[in-house]
């Protein structure tokens, strides 16, 4: 079971058309049905697409015991509502790669906010069980966490199914960020951290890393998406506060309190 992935293998494709906005209207079934994610690259290996997050290599990687038997934890998740994770590429030219299967359909995002979708009951509510599953199984398995829910990681496939991914990388990343391993190649978009638990945000430099996360914080961020889908609109639009003012929240929260509160219920 392999997970190193060595950069000849890799063909990043660029995709021109990402950044292409679709013209409204009222779409018949064969258009929701032939929905396509706008990403602005995937990659290709051997016959298998996959997306990937890629960062610059700053200095020479050593995964010690325990990091190595927890990559082999990500290579062994399977389950219905998961993306495979493919593997990583790494100390192998100038860039890092973390790479998952491609779901080349739309994000839960796309649907959720796209006005011409019917977004009724069947599919809430169909939507919102497959993250569960999602979720309990890597809850219950050892990687533990997912790290990064959001509506953006949560794909629907061609079948109509659910599958979360990105997941169990945040720590990884975060780590490997703070030794100075790795850098972010651009800015990390704010919008990434809207559903993250703001207690998880302390001591992050925003824009430049990812939260470590757990699997409380997994329960913040599925609140944050049952509400995005109940209302369609972004976390904070009914707020008065800015960029600053939502991450300033996470200074002000008793974290131990919140923890104990949790273990107790």
């Amino acid at each position: 079971m392999h997970w190193k992935i060595v950069r000849t293998a890799i063909k990043v494709i660029e995709n021109k058309q990402s950044s292409v906005k679709g013209k409204g209207g009222n779409p018949d079934a064969t258009t929701l049905s032939s929905k396509r994610r706008q990403i602005p690259a995937y990659a290709i290996l051997e016959t298998t697409k996959a997306e990937f997050i890629a960062l610059k290599h700053m200095s020479h990687i050593r995964f010690g015991k325990d990091e190595l038997n927890y990559i082999m934890d990500l290579k062994r998740i399977n389950h219905d509502n998961l993306t495979n994770f493919i593997g990583i590429c790494y100390n192998d030219g100038d860039k890092f790669y973390i790479l998952h299967n491609l779901v080349e359909r739309a994000s839960l995002e796309d649907y959720v906010f796209d006005i011409d979708f019917k977004l009724d009951e069947t599919f809430r509510s169909a939507f919102l069980r497959d993250i569960l599953k999602g979720l309990a199984y890597l809850h219950k398995s050892p990687v533990g966490y997912h790290g990064l829910l959001s509506l953006a990681n949560c794909l629907i496939d061609a079948n109509w199914v659910l599958k979360l991914t990105n997941f169990g990388v945040t720590k990884l990343l975060h780590n490997l960020i703070e030794s100075n391993n790795l850098k972010v190649i651009e800015n990390i978009p704010f919008e990434l951290y809207y559903a993250i638990a703001p207690e998880h945000l302390q001591g992050v430099a925003l824009g430049k890393s990812y939260p470590r996360g757990d699997h409380y914080g997994d329960l913040y961020s599925f609140g944050i998406i049952l509400y995005q889908i109940l209302f369609r609109i972004g976390p904070y639009e009914k707020t008065t506060y800015g960029h600053k003012g939502i991450f300033d929240l996470g200074n002000c929260l008793p974290r131990q309190k919140i923890l104990r509160f949790f273990d107790k219920n």
